[in-house]
């Protein structure tokens, strides 16, 4: 999801609040039936005392420890887990940092909410970003171990910034990858956006992994992401994020 990146306010509170937080969900679609949304991917919002929205950057500009990490990535999924809970024919994927990725903690969080609230556990992806891989592979294959272990899905977000990954991803195995929307966004004009494209589609192929292509914004992209065999779609073409009350059911 292409978002600006905001800058704190006058009237943003500082620190960790969760009556400022609420999530908005992207959906994930099938190329071959792009009406249809898979699963639905979770972004965390923040809303100021002014009533303005922005991205996490607004606390995490403040507050950027492991701690506030930990209990921002515990709420975004016990958020979630709840809202599956709520609406049964959902799946969604969540996103998680580094720093809760190697403490464990979104592990431990999704088992006991997935529990609390009697949720199937296949119904949920965690997104772990290219950078966490390359930065602490090790770390990372104990996170896959778990995931899998809990019968949970995971999937790298932003494949394609560091080619490094790809090891680690073959031999850990993975439910998914999603390709970098920055070559997204110029698949159409540039041809070395194109080759790089195609070239996360062949390893993801070996790795067996499905491919999602991020950053999807009008019918020219989507007609050439979906004639290179890339199975979902997301952006903006898809569906804006909207509040989780006004997912259609």
């Amino acid at each position: 999801m292409k978002v600006p990146t905001p800058t704190p306010t006058s009237g943003t509170r500082r620190g960790f609040d969760p009556e400022m937080l609420f999530l908005v969900a992207q959906p994930v679609v099938p190329m071959s039936k792009r009406h249809q949304p898979a699963y639905y991917e979770m972004l965390l919002r923040v809303e100021d005392d002014d009533g303005l929205v922005h991205t996490p950057d607004v606390i995490l500009h403040s507050t950027p420890t492991d701690k506030t990490l930990d209990e921002l990535d515990e709420w975004v999924l016990r958020t979630t887990i709840q809202w599956l809970n709520e609406n049964p024919s959902k799946a969604a994927s969540v996103n998680i940092t580094p720093a809760t990725m190697r403490s464990g903690s979104a592990i431990r969080a999704a088992r006991i909410a997935l529990e609390e609230f009697e949720v199937a556990s296949e119904r949920l992806m965690l997104e772990v970003p290219e950078l966490s891989v390359t930065i602490d592979p090790e770390a990372f294959k104990v996170c896959a171990t778990e995931v899998e272990e809990l019968g949970m899905r995971i999937a790298i977000d932003d494949l394609g910034s560091d080619w490094r990954a790809l090891a680690t991803i073959r031999d850990v195995g993975v439910d998914a990858v999603k390709i970098d929307g920055y070559w997204v966004t110029r698949a159409v004009d540039d041809e070395i956006a194109q080759i790089t494209i195609q070239s996360i589609v062949n390893a993801a192929r070996l790795i067996g992994a499905p491919i999602v292509a991020e950053w999807i914004e009008d019918e020219e992209t989507f007609e050439l992401i979906s004639g290179l065999g890339i199975e979902y779609g997301q952006g903006w073409l898809f569906g804006h994020p909207v509040r989780l009350d006004q997912v259609a059911s």
